[in-house]
């Protein structure tokens, strides 16, 4: 279990350190969220059939025991930068106008 004393986060190869979030009093701006609603651009993940029963079929070089990297074909960094902005937004509006 890690220790909530950050001077001693143990040896946990994966832990990510807390993002300092400003203070929100009742005269921060919120800026409004932007209106595109436009479809992203994307590559598909192509399809073939012809694989064996139960075997993903992903690009060659891609360890399908890695389910990180499995992980990252759909959640890629622009897409976790959106999330984080419009969670972080909502919860900023939720704070100020309970």
């Amino acid at each position: 279990m890690l220790s909530r004393n950050p001077k001693k986060q143990g040896n946990d190869e994966d832990f990510v350190k807390p993002t300092p979030y400003p203070k929100i009093t009742k005269n921060t701006v919120v800026p409004e969220l932007p209106n595109d609603r436009s479809l992203p651009l994307f590559k598909p993940l192509l399809i073939n059939n012809s694989t064996p029963y139960k075997k993903p079929n992903l690009r060659p070089g891609l360890d399908d025991l890695d389910a990180f990297k499995i992980f990252r074909l759909f959640f890629t960094d622009k897409l976790m930068d959106l999330l984080i902005y419009y969670t972080n937004a909502n919860i900023r509006k939720a704070q100020i106008d309970p």
